[in-house]
């Protein structure tokens, strides 16, 4: 019978190996899926039976079965790498705590493992082959040099994995960066970074392969703390919330930040509320789907409940509604070109269940 592997190491192989961003219910550990394309963490680690489960794809395998999968390693190998760990834990290595329920703020630091980033600001960027794709990219999708200044687009053209210079290994384990696989995982992508208190804390990959199925990729990093564009955001000024970073930057004309999903975190609610904003404005996904735009109008409630409980009611919060003078000519607020508020399609807070009955219209 095999060895069920306790808790602690199951979340030690997730931070180590794949991500930090993850949730906790009950016996199931779950983050965001490695071999589908998904916003919501669909991807489930049973620590009772050493189950991994696909809930988007129907897809299961045993913990072992997992790691060969994602890390392309024998069987023999997947079981060195968790009894590792294993061992860790028995020497009491592995110090693990449930978190608390109300996370607090914190000052982000810089990323350490970054890939080398080439500005596409740099006036010689045509010249570059990956760095004239991602120009002619934003191009199409109305992002200009004016954008690339703002927000500091990069792109990477460094073939070499960057954290262990092309061997693959770190320490004769894999490397966690580019998993054994020796490559830069974000050569040829375009590179989306924000900022706070002018440190580089988190960034967003975009790949500019029109093929491929995974459109973005993100640093190992728990992201529930990171506001994008935090530094861009002014003092006293209405704020507006987005989906993704590229409906934030549509907005450049206004302090947009994004929440990279449809749900507002504690602690992002918090540094937001740490601007002293004079209002918040959150400027939802449109779908012609009914049942998502239900479900959107849930998010956006608890979001705006969340943004209350933390403000004490004394942020004037609301919604806007662009679709409704837009139409549905596209799901997400960038893909109809649109960089002006137009204040009279703004919905506030002040009449209560209005915003979610407004969301919920077709």
């Amino acid at each position: 019978m095999p060895l069920i592997y306790p808790r602690e190491v199951i979340i030690e192989y997730i931070k180590k190996y794949i991500t930090e961003d993850y949730t906790e219910n009950n016996e199931w550990i779950n983050i965001k899926p490695v071999f589908s394309a998904s916003s919501r963490k669909v991807l489930g680690f049973n620590s009772k039976n050493n189950y991994v489960n696909d809930f988007k794809m129907g897809t299961g395998w045993s913990l072992q079965k997992f790691i060969q999968e994602y890390q392309g390693v024998s069987e023999s190998e997947a079981n060195r790498i968790l009894m590792k760990i294993f061992m860790k834990y028995l020497k009491g290595g592995i110090k693990y705590e449930r978190a608390e329920k109300h996370i607090k703020p914190v000052n982000l630091p810089t990323l350490q493992q970054i890939p080398p980033l080439k500005s596409l600001s740099d006036e010689h960027v045509l010249r570059n082959k990956i760095g004239s794709k991602a120009f002619r990219y934003l191009t199409s999708r109305d992002i200009g040099l004016k954008h690339i200044k703002k927000f500091k687009l990069s792109y990477s053209d460094t073939f070499d994995c960057f954290h262990c210079n092309g061997t693959g290994l770190i320490e004769n384990d894999l490397c966690p960066i580019c998993k054994g696989k020796k490559v830069n995982p974000y050569y040829g992508w375009m590179i989306i970074p924000t900022y706070e208190n002018n440190n580089l804390v988190y960034f967003q990959a975009r790949n500019l392969d029109k093929q491929s199925s995974f459109r973005y990729r993100n640093p190992s990093v728990a992201r529930s703390q990171v506001v994008f564009f935090y530094d861009e955001l002014k003092e006293n000024d209405s704020i507006f919330i987005t989906e993704g970073p590229f409906d934030a930057m549509t907005l450049i004309n206004y302090s947009a930040t994004c929440v990279m999903g449809n749900r507002l975190s504690e602690p992002q609610a918090q540094k937001i509320l740490q601007k002293n904003p004079k209002e918040i404005i959150f400027v939802p996904d449109y779908d012609k789907d009914e049942n998502t735009r239900r479900i959107i109008a849930k998010s956006l409630k608890k979001n705006i409940n969340t943004l209350n409980k933390f403000s004490n009611g004394n942020v004037r919060i609301g919604v806007y509604l662009w679709y409704k003078k837009y139409g549905n000519k596209g799901k997400d607020i960038n893909e109809i070109n649109h960089t002006k508020i137009d204040k009279d399609l703004i919905l506030y807070r002040d009449f209560k269940q209005q915003v979610k009955d407004k969301i919920n219209e077709g």
